[in-house]
């Protein structure tokens, strides 16, 4: 097993430093502008849990520290909800920012199949929480930490290389927030008439789906905000 460290982002151009959520390498999303990975991830985890306030004040930070501080105070946050939807939108993040950056997607390209590692001795839940100095940091039998934006990270360059233009499989029926924009996630809606029609009909439309073809449509249309981690 090969293994690609990286921690920290204070070079330029592609390179292993461009694989940190805290590079500049800024990428839209229906109409807005993302700074950084970062930036991404704390307005997501704001969004989640319906804190429209501060993820404007997040998408305004001019750092991804500053974004990060604000982050960490989203109103009504749930531990179990952010740690069940995260992972995933890591992931959408970085194959948005790869894919809209294509400097840094043809790079991170090159790194083939190596697992990537974020060797951050101040991390045990992104990172390994080692540096890749420390002998440790060679086995993942003996990291201290989940290392999830290595894994993220890995999972958005398999999705970039496997679908370089995604789009819907044909006669795939669209995710519920695409059909009914206007209506929450929790909503009794769905459970009633029109919206228990259509939640039932997407479940015959989505288990007739290849994996392949389910990896797709999230590509196209992202869970992103209170529907984060529905797929």
């Amino acid at each position: 097993m090969k293994f690609k460290y990286f921690w920290g982002h204070t070079g330029t151009g592609p390179g292993p430093w461009a694989l940190s959520q805290w590079y500049p390498a800024p990428f839209t999303f229906e109409g807005m502008t993302y700074r950084t990975a970062e930036h991404w991830m704390m307005a997501q985890k704001a969004l989640l849990f319906d804190d429209a306030a501060s993820a404007a004040a997040i998408l305004a930070a001019d750092s991804p520290g500053k974004a990060k501080a604000l982050g960490r105070a989203v109103k009504d946050f749930d531990d179990e909800t952010w740690e069940a939807a995260r992972y995933a939108i890591v992931v959408t993040g970085n194959v948005l920012k790869f894919r809209q950056n294509p400097e840094l997607g043809a790079w991170l390209d090159t790194t083939g199949d190596v697992v990537l590692v974020e060797a951050s001795p101040r991390d045990a839940i992104w990172g390994i929480g080692l540096g890749a100095d420390d002998p440790a940091a060679h086995s993942p039998k003996t990291w201290r930490g989940q290392n999830l934006l290595g894994f993220a990270l890995g999972e958005a360059r398999a999705r970039l290389r496997q679908f370089p233009a995604p789009r819907m499989p044909v006669g795939a029926l669209p995710p519920p927030w695409v059909r009914f924009p206007e209506e929450h996630r929790y909503s009794a809606f769905w459970r009633m008439g029109a919206g228990e029609d259509y939640m039932r009909a997407l479940s015959e439309s989505w288990s007739a789906l290849t994996p392949a073809q389910r990896v797709e449509i999230e590509l196209v249309h992202p869970a992103t905000g209170g529907w984060s981690g529905w797929y």
